[in-house]
């Protein structure tokens, strides 16, 4: 067993008994991010995994290539400061605290409960972001916030440049961009949503023919369309079918969420297909834990079901465990 695994399942610990308290205080805040910080040294100085190492090669590289060129946010600010860093490693660790902040203001933004850091962070398609997918899991959580914020109907101003940060970080995010068309003032849903979500359904193909074809694990495109639809479910299911405006919008939100996955595979086949799956099933966790916080009498305790359900596919199946397990050879 490795330290990185070993702190993992110190995260895990940490993230159930989180589920039992209410503590938003700033020493709340202060804490996890200082373990999130310790968990991401270690990640960092064990070894890089499968694509890390790609993305360690570009601090070093001058290309203005298109394909960098279109994603320019962490290929081109990652060289940039490497040149004063001089070290993989804390190249890294700089741009995870930084996701680790805007994590916390997420949860701060929609005042979630506090396991919730724990839950995003240690959610399989978070952690084979942050070990291999590294743009994806960067625009992972810019998406999150930005959800939040068209939830909360922030300016304009503040959308739009969170937008253009996730999906200049990572394209596959423009295909979420409709969650801004969504969460309007109006009790229905807007024409243009529907009518530029269908267009967005078309885009699949194009947008995901110029993403690489890194392995993203053994789990096929169908598990990421099966727990969407258990999330689903499971979200109506806690409002007994009983939607308020907003829950209905949220509930529209995951239909389209699960279109764009069954169009994904439909077209792209599973490889491509499961990186739509992976932004589908983060940006699903807000809706839910939101469910849970305003349906359930004993929510500590469906909080602390949902959690270690979410988590135990970590450590069940082995292309997100093997990534806990590296090692340094010396």
């Amino acid at each position: 067993m490795t330290l990185e695994l070993i702190f993992y399942s110190i995260l895990f610990v940490t993230g159930i008994v989180s589920c039992f308290v209410e503590n938003r205080t700033k020493l709340y805040y202060l804490f996890t991010f200082l373990l999130f910080l310790a968990f991401s040294i270690i990640m960092r100085t064990s070894g890089f995994d499968l694509d890390i190492n790609a993305y360690a090669v570009n601090f070093k590289l001058e290309s203005l290539d298109i394909y960098y060129l279109k994603e320019p946010i962490f290929w081109l600010s990652s060289r940039f400061v490497y040149k004063f860093i001089h070290s993989d490693e804390s190249v890294f660790v700089l741009y995870d605290a930084l996701s680790f902040v805007i994590v916390l203001w997420t949860t701060r933004k929609l005042n979630l409960p506090p396991y919730y850091p724990y839950l995003f962070l240690l959610f399989f398609p978070s952690l084979m972001g942050m070990e291999n997918i590294y743009r994806q899991y960067l625009s992972m959580v810019l998406s999150s916030s930005f959800l939040a914020m068209c939830m909360l109907d922030d300016s304009f101003k503040k959308k739009m440049s969170v937008g253009l940060l996730a999906g200049l970080t990572h394209n596959v995010f423009f295909l979420f961009f409709t969650i801004y068309l969504l969460f309007n003032k109006k009790k229905k849903n807007s024409l243009v949503f529907i009518l530029i979500s269908i267009v967005f359904l078309f885009a699949i193909q194009f947008v995901l023919s110029t993403k690489s074809n890194s392995e993203t694990g053994e789990l096929g495109a169908g598990v990421y369309l099966a727990m969407s639809l258990v999330l689903l479910g499971f979200y109506c299911v806690s409002y007994q079918f009983k939607l308020d405006d907003l829950s209905k919008k949220i509930m529209h939100l995951q239909v389209y969420f699960i279109s764009l996955i069954v169009v994904s595979i439909s077209l792209m086949g599973g490889g491509q297909s499961k990186r739509i799956g992976m932004f589908c099933l983060v940006l699903m966790l807000i809706p839910t834990v939101i469910a849970i916080e305003q349906n359930y009498k004993e929510k500590k305790i469906v909080r602390a079901a949902f959690f270690i359900v979410a988590i135990l596919p970590t450590y069940i199946f082995s292309s997100s465990r093997d990534m806990l397990l590296t090692a340094l050879i010396k």
